[in-house]
């Protein structure tokens, strides 16, 4: 099965407003409840369901979310933006790249056309479609500011946006320019660069105007993923267990290397793959099985794309040495931990219960007028003091 394809029928820009509407047919809210019975913050037998969003991928009800909305759930239910609510089956997850895949009964929900993410660049701009605090889908304009390094042993790229991310939009879906989803948002990013989760205390009106940096998983990557899960279910990708460097001019001089010729070991996983077979920072990787390294992205993908249990020969360069050893490629779903201490992608947006969202709203403006109208009542007791 094939993922559905961009097709001549997608309008041109000055028809955006249709293509949109097109979109937000196959837009759904996603409301999980966790195993185990909720959130142990809260009070005894209240659980905390996570709030996400999803967009379909086909008509045949495969919904294309984030691992971090659905693969602690007991239950899922999707809900379409025309429709009643749908129970959801998780068909599988990809928590390496953050993505789930749920089905729900077929011709419910129509699939979005899809777009070529490779194509974006810094600058352009997007439209997102998120769930405004489980009531959505809203669209909101946001602009891709660039591409940033995933984990450094996967070796991908995510998008990386600035745009109004609010509680419950892990999973939104990205429109480029004629409407076709490019990308889904997975997570926010602190004034640091670093991973945070988005919590419902903002208020609304607040949080509309409060663009924020965020990372999204490009849509080739995310389809990719989400295919695999549907036709051969769990993914197994190969494990070195390396943090590794391409050799800028500097570092290839003092090892007196060419730059682009071999990839530097920043640093070995304890007890990975790569460190059993004698590895060790500092190392050079030259060649994969007599294959000369001059692409981090293909010495990524020759070993994510190794079988696990399968070995690979690697020569590489150790105090001007030349040596070669064999590493038996480990498998990454069983090193997630030690991926997730290199982290690009840490998943998860909470949000409250969704019938309550409009409720909160209504007692945060109500809130708010009250807090006018007591300012203008003590400016008047001041006016009669004086």
């Amino acid at each position: 099965m094939a993922p559905p394809a961009l097709g001549e029928s997608v309008h041109p820009v000055e028809h955006m407003g249709e293509t949109l509407a097109a979109a937000e047919r196959s837009f759904v809210l996603i409301i999980s409840e966790p195993q185990g019975g909720g959130d142990r913050t809260k009070a005894p037998g209240r659980a905390r369901r996570l709030v996400g969003c999803g967009i379909a991928l086909d008509a045949a009800g495969y919904v294309l979310t984030t691992s971090s909305v659905v693969e602690a759930a007991r239950n899922v239910t999707v809900v379409p933006v025309s429709g009643g609510p749908l129970l959801g089956h998780v068909i599988g997850v990809d928590p390496l790249w953050d993505v789930a895949v749920i089905q729900v009964p077929g011709g419910m929900v129509p699939g979005v056309p899809m777009g070529d993410s490779d194509s974006l660049a810094a600058g352009a701009w997007v439209t997102m479609l998120g769930s405004d605090y489980g009531s959505g889908p809203v669209a909101c304009l946001g602009v891709v500011t660039g591409r940033v390094p995933t984990r450094p042993e996967w070796g991908g790229e995510v998008l990386r946006v600035f745009a109004p991310i609010r509680p419950g939009d892990t999973g939104a879906v990205l429109l480029d320019e004629r409407g076709v989803a490019v990308g889904m948002v997975s997570a926010t990013l602190d004034g640091s660069g670093g991973i945070v989760r988005r919590t419902p205390k903002t208020r609304r009106r607040a949080a509309l105007s409060n663009y924020v940096e965020g990372i999204a998983i490009p849509m080739n990557e995310a389809l990719t993923a989400a295919w695999q899960l549907i036709e051969k279910g769990p993914i197994d990708r190969g494990y070195l267990g390396v943090q590794i460097q391409s050799l800028t001019h500097p570092l290839a001089a003092s090892l007196g290397l060419d730059v682009g010729l071999g990839a530097y070991v920043m640093e070995v996983v304890k007890d990975g793959p790569a460190a059993l077979a004698g590895l060790v920072a500092g190392d050079v990787i030259l060649t994969v099985d007599g294959n000369a390294v001059s692409d981090l992205r293909e010495l990524h993908r020759w070993i994510v794309e190794t079988v696990p249990g399968n070995t690979r020969r690697l020569t590489f360069l150790r105090a001007g040495d030349r040596r070669e050893i064999a590493v038996r490629i480990g498998n990454s779903a069983e090193h997630l931990a030690d991926l997730s201490t290199c982290v690009g992608l840490e998943p998860g947006t909470n949000a409250p219960p969704l019938e309550s969202a409009a409720r909160r709203e209504e007692l945060a403006n109500e809130v708010e007028i009250l807090k006018a109208r007591l300012s203008d009542l003590e400016r008047e007791i001041e006016d009669l003091e004086r």
